[in-house]
């Protein structure tokens, strides 16, 4: 049983190494989507694994908050982000001041009440990321009216039946905090993505409250947060589409095991350089 352990650790840092070698390359979401599951076996299971850290949080928080706000057509530099990130006393841009302080919230999230973790934490997160809007009484209410996304043929959710929809879905949140299998428990929080998304509980920042949701489900098993860059947009939208519209749920869940493998790569600075060391 040891020797098969030792052997199954080293062809998982193959993999390790193989998967750095494309990601350099930029040739990803072209492989079977075992290999970025590999990797995050890797991450969890190895000894060099450094834990959730808040400068995890620190790193990925900046270049997080500007991809979020342009994949939501918000104009803003990097410059603005940095300043507003860096200067709280800043009252532009209020999103973005709302966006930073999810993820502050989430980076200091306890779990040591679960009964605390459900569907209704997403309420919470969208009050704090329209907390420096001039109307934040506004912000975590369901929409009360008719809602699309521009440029999909997607039917969302009508608004009288979002809060017996919600709670159908903290009860499968309670369900996705019972899994122990890592395949299936990432497979499920995409899923809830997607109905979330479907659902479209909110007047506007569904998106971002929904993916800062997925990223507390995903710090809860020890994984790092991700995020959907602009040019990755269309494939992550159209993946979305199929899972909606036609119950295709492999390209959306294939697509997020990439994300939370490169998110290892790029947010976890200690574990990528003691890990390359052993490669």
């Amino acid at each position: 049983m040891g020797n098969y352990a030792i052997e199954t650790q080293d062809i998982k840092r193959q993999l390790f190494s193989g998967y750095i070698k494309r990601y350099k390359e930029g040739r990803l979401f072209d492989i079977d989507s075992y290999i970025p599951l590999s990797v995050i076996w890797f991450y969890l299971e190895s000894d060099l694994h450094s834990g959730y850290e808040r400068d995890i949080y620190n790193r990925f928080k900046e270049k997080y908050i500007l991809s979020e706000n342009r994949l939501e057509g918000i104009k803003v530099t990097k410059k603005e982000v940095k300043e507003l990130v860096e200067n709280s006393n800043m009252h532009t841009k209020e999103e973005v001041l709302g966006l930073a302080d999810v993820y502050d919230y989430i980076a200091n999230y306890s779990f040591d009440k679960l009964n605390n973790l459900n569907i209704y934490q997403l309420l919470r997160i969208h009050n704090i990321l329209y907390s420096h809007t001039p109307f934040p009484e506004f912000s975590g209410q369901y929409r009360t009216s008719s809602a699309r996304i521009a440029g999909s043929k997607i039917e969302l959710c009508d608004a009288s039946i979002i809060p017996i929809k919600m709670y159908e879905l903290y009860k499968e949140v309670e369900r996705i905090l019972t899994i122990r299998n890592i395949e299936e428990y990432i497979n499920s929080i995409v899923d809830l993505h997607c109905e979330l998304i479907h659902i479209h509980p909110f007047r506007d920042g569904n998106g971002r409250s929904t993916r800062a949701f997925m990223n507390l489900l995903l710090r809860y098993i020890g994984l790092p947060p991700i995020y959907v860059k602009l040019e990755e947009k269309e494939k992550y939208c159209t993946a979305i589409e199929n899972y909606i519209l036609d119950n295709e749920k492999s390209h959306i869940r294939k697509f997020f095991m990439f994300k939370i493998a490169n998110a290892i790569i790029e947010n976890d600075d200690e574990f990528y350089k003691q890990a390359i060391k052993i490669l």
